[in-house]
């Protein structure tokens, strides 16, 4: 049977807490404990690539929310780079945030294409280029909410559904 990506990482986190709940059995000591879990959900959304988003600038906390946010309204896999652009410019306005402009987004959309965060189309560098996730929503929505405390409105738009 196939599962869906949440119940697959689901799986993973409980996998993860039982192996680490066993070893502290085996030496004795107690039974999984929720400290079990975090660690368990701290190793599964611990991915490489998610690092260098922690380590991203603020702007390219936003346009990785702001593209987060289109899939979502969309409903589709990819979006154009201009509809990211106009969300991105939104919340900054509504957030006291200077707006990069059009080109220093649009770099900052390479330099996480080129972090394996986002697979944009190659060959069409403007507006209408198309972005997607290459990371799964759910570690995404992780990590901008844990890991970004300078810029709390953020986990406010992730947690949105």
């Amino acid at each position: 049977k196939t599962q869906t990506p949440e119940k697959e990482q689901a799986a993973g986190v409980e996998e993860q807490s039982t192996e680490q709940g066993n070893d502290r059995v085996e030496k004795e000591e107690e039974l999984v404990q929720m400290e079990h879990v975090h660690m368990a959900i701290k190793e599964l959304f611990g991915e490489p690539n998610m690092h260098s988003l922690r380590n991203a600038k603020p702007h390219s906390k936003v346009l990785m929310c702001s593209l987060l946010l289109e899939l979502r309204q969309v409903g589709l896999a990819s979006v154009a780079f201009e509809e990211i652009y106009n969300r991105y410019t939104q919340m900054c306005g509504l957030h006291a945030m200077q707006a990069c402009p059009w080109g220093a987004a649009a770099n900052m959309i390479s330099w996480l294409g080129e972090m394996r965060l986002l697979i944009c189309e190659p060959g069409n560098y403007g507006c209408a280029q198309k972005v997607s996730l290459n990371v799964s929503t759910d570690s995404l929505e992780y990590t901008l909410r844990s890991q970004t405390p300078e810029m709390e409105w953020i986990g406010d738009y992730v947690q949105r559904r």
